[in-house]
């Protein structure tokens, strides 16, 4: 199944990032979103206000997270997210961040590379192959 990326470049630089478009949510509530597809992030990662709005619980466990500011504690979050360009949706766990300032709302890491291909393309067309059988069918309302 094959979710198209856009190539995006970032603080006037050269380097352009792959970005996804997914959706997020959690009960009743969604947001549509843009994610930084990172192959040197260790995790998923959302906007920890985004998370808040949406009303996703907390797993009660804490994610301690490295970046070139220091280490810091971030609690885990669980949410579903959705491809909808290939109508497919997982619930998984994710950390909080502040992601405040920044053009996209979530950094989808190894965790997610781990589930397909990433294919990227700087003069034709750039693609993330999720393998079929890694991800569930959309959840359906049961009421």
């Amino acid at each position: 199944m094959r979710i198209p990326l856009q190539l995006e470049t970032r603080d006037e630089g050269f380097m352009r990032f792959p970005m996804m478009s997914v959706d997020f949510g959690f009960g009743s509530r969604g947001y549509h979103a843009k994610a930084l597809i990172d192959t040197g992030a260790d995790l998923q990662a959302l906007d920890e206000t985004l998370l808040q709005n949406l009303g996703c619980p907390r797993t009660g466990e804490m994610h301690r997270v490295r970046t070139v500011h220091g280490e810091k504690n971030f609690h885990r979050y669980r949410v579903i997210i959705e491809f909808p360009v290939i109508q497919a949706a997982s619930e998984i766990e994710v950390t909080g961040i502040d992601l405040s300032g920044r053009t996209y709302q979530a950094i989808l890491g190894v965790p997610l590379l781990e589930l397909g291909i990433l294919h990227l393309n700087p003069r034709n067309e750039s693609y993330f192959e999720l393998f079929a059988d890694r991800v569930a069918s959309p959840p359906t309302s049961s009421s």
